[in-house]
Parts: C-alpha cells; sequence; structure tokens
C-alpha cells in the first residue's frame, strides 16, 4: 500500500496539473454546499434560540378590538404586559411623498425581551414623546432612505404632523414579513389617539403580550378558566418556536437540494476531466503493465490519486464556503438576531467535504474500472 501511494503521488507531481477542472469543479460544489448549510444552521439556531425576543413575550392575546379593563386587570395581575396596536396606513412627508407603512403604537413597557437600539440613542419614552407642541415618530431605516428622510425632519400621519426623531437600529420583534408588508414605524398611544386613524371599518390589531414565570400552558389554561367565551386569539413563543422550526427546515431542505443539485453538475465536469486524464495517460499504464502491475495494482494508483485530489479539493471548498457563511450571516445580522459561531459549522462543513469527497469518488469509478 505504502508503495503504491509513492508512486500515485510521483505520478501526480509529474502530470497532475490536468486535472485542473477536475479540482475547481468540486471545490465549487463543495464550496456551494458548505455556503448554504452554514449558513442556514447559524440562521436558524440563532432563531430557535430567541424565539421569546422575536415573538415578543412568552404568550401573546391578539384580538380586533380592545380588550375590557376586567381581562387587562387579570392578565396585569397574572405577568407583565404590554399592548401594541399595530395596522398599515399611509405616512406622507412634506414634498408630498406616500408610502404605506405597518403603524406600531407601543406603551412605555414594549419590548418585554430584547433590547430597541435607535440611532441617535435614546430612550423610546423620549423619542415618541411632545417636544415644541409635535409627538415624535421612529421610523425603520429602510422606509427612511426611500423617502430620503432623515432625523428632524417631519410627516403627516392621519390628522398630526410628528417629527422625527430616530431610526431604529434594531428591533428585537421586527416581523420577518415586514420588507413586503410595510416598513414598521413607532409612535406612542397618545399620538396615535390624536391622528384619528382608529376609525369604524379600520382593521387594528390589539397584541397583548405577555412576560411571566409561569408555564406558557398553564397560563393559557388559566385565562381559558377565567373567560371561557372570549374570543381572544392566544399564541404562546413555544407555538412559534415548532412553526419556525418548521418553516426553517423547508427551507434548510431547499438549500441543501440546491447545492447538492449544484454538486452532481459540477460532477459531470469531475468525470469528464478524470477521464480525459485518464486517456492522456494509456501510454503508462502500457508501460506499468508490461513491467508487470497488475490492472487492480493500476486502478487502485489512480484511485489514490482521485482520492488526493478530492480531499484537498474538497477541503478548499469547505473552507471558501464556510469563509461565505460567516460574511452572508453578517449580512443577515443587520436585519436579524443572528449571531456568527464557528462551532455551528464544523457538522455542515464535514458533510460538504464527504459529499465531495463521494461524489469525486463514485463518478470516475466506472470509468477507472473499464480502463
Amino acid at each position: 500500500m505504502r508503495s503504491l501511494l509513492s508512486l500515485a503521488w510521483r505520478d501526480l507531481r509529474g502530470s497532475g496539473r490536468t486535472l485542473w477542472v477536475f479540482c475547481v469543479c468540486l471545490m465549487l460544489g463543495v464550496a456551494l454546499i458548505a455556503a448554504s448549510g452554514g449558513l442556514y444552521r447559524q440562521v436558524s439556531a440563532s432563531l430557535l434560540a430567541d424565539t421569546r425576543t422575536l415573538f415578543g413575550g412568552d404568550l401573546e392575546v391578539r384580538t380586533r378590538a380592545p380588550l375590557t379593563d376586567e381581562v387587562q386587570a387579570w392578565i396585569a395581575a397574572n405577568g407583565t404586559v404590554s399592548r401594541l396596536i399595530e395596522f398599515r396606513t399611509m405616512l406622507m412627508t412634506a414634498a408630498g411623498d406616500t408610502h404605506l407603512v405597518e403603524l406600531q403604537s407601543v406603551d412605555e413597557r414594549y419590548p418585554l425581551y430584547g433590547t430597541l437600539t435607535l440611532d441617535p440613542p435614546q430612550p423610546l419614552a423620549q423619542a415618541t414623546s411632545v417636544l415644541n407642541g409635535r409627538h415624535g415618530i421612529v421610523l425603520d431605516p429602510v422606509l427612511s432612505e426611500r423617502l430620503s428622510l432623515t432625523v428632524g425632519d417631519r410627516i403627516t400621519l392621519g390628522e398630526i404632523e410628528l417629527d422625527v426623531r430616530a431610526l431604529t437600529v434594531r428591533q428585537p420583534d421586527r416581523s420577518l414579513r415586514a420588507d413586503w408588508s410595510g416598513p414598521p414605524v413607532l409612535i406612542s398611544a397618545a399620538a396615535l389617539s390624536e391622528t384619528a386613524l382608529l376609525q369604524p371599518g379600520s382593521r387594528p390589531v390589539y397584541r397583548y403580550r405577555v412576560r411571566t414565570d409561569l408555564e406558557p400552558q398553564a397560563w393559557r389554561e388559566a385565562f381559558m378558566a377565567a373567560y371561557p367565551d372570549h374570543e381572544a386569539e392566544l399564541r404562546t413563543f413555544i407555538e412559534r418556536n415548532a412553526r419556525l422550526g418548521e418553516v426553517l427546515g423547508q427551507i434548510g431542505s431547499g438549500v441543501l437540494l440546491i447545492g447538492f443539485s449544484a454538486l452532481f453538475i459540477g460532477g459531470m465536469g469531475v468525470f469528464n476531466s478524470v477521464q480525459a486524464y485518464l486517456q492522456g495517460k494509456l501510454g503508462t499504464l502500457a508501460t506499468l503493465r508490461a513491467i508487470g502491475l497488475r490492472d487492480g495494482r493500476l486502478a487502485s494508483v489512480y484511485l489514490l490519486q482521485i482520492l488526493i485530489l478530492a480531499g484537498a479539493s474538497s477541503l478548499a471548498g469547505a473552507v471558501l464556503g464556510g469563509g461565505f457563511a460567516l460574511v452572508g450571516t453578517a449580512l443577515v445580522s443587520d436585519r436579524l438576531p443572528v449571531a456568527s459561531d464557528g462551532a455551528l459549522l464544523v457538522a455542515p462543513l464535514a458533510l460538504a467535504w464527504v459529499c465531495g469527497v463521494a461524489i469525486a469518488l463514485l463518478l470516475p469509478c466506472p470509468h477507472s474500472g473499464a480502463r
């Protein structure tokens, strides 16, 4: 075995340059699998770990109308509650430009989990307070860029004018649908009442988010026992976690399918390059047969060469894909609560390496044996 390995290495050093197509195809295919798998692993792990933050609380009581004082008192007695009123409306700039936004009216306890980061840095209560007779508003940076708005500008919502006091740097419970349902803007409950936007026919959603030390299911059962006929929709972060895991699993399956398809297509290039390489080695094969080297040992020599190149190319592709995954995570972290964690890349990079080596060995094997 040692002599075969030495022979394979010496022959590869002398003529292995012709297999550069083999190396490039394999490296790119492995890099795509490693990058997609690594990015998916980091994003899914971070999102599932921060479900409470994304959900906004341990539970959410959702209604289309305000809860009665009695129900609100019961909720407040069984946890910390924050009310969020949310609906779509049109925002108008001083220049007359309009844009669909997701208007969010929040209270002083928002958010229950995570930290709301604003630019310039300030408490949310200060950013939405009354100053010089006008309420403040916090804009999503995407909306600010689209409408060329900066801090200090004035906008119109309903019947009142508001001053832009800050931009959102990180909103812990920012909806994953925000990019196509409308960028979120934050105002106070007092400002919302003055806009006169809550009219008969409007469709606001009242979200009463609860932070509690009780188990979410036990809290839900207690609420349903106290108000069995209430029409409010109760959801827990555990249900959100399960649904999010299901969606991420579907996304991950699709991403890996694309990666394996690309690797298989690259495998065609691997096969063709190995075929061309072996055709160029017919003279060497004839010489080795003439001096007594058997067909099985000849096949072992060239399979060892393929294994050496496949291992090195797949390793380079895995490292390259891991780098792409880290870069992608850094880009995504501006919009989602995702942090880079190199430990999470070990499994997807190892899987990509194994797949690369397997493709490199399986596709050329029949051809090598025929030779």
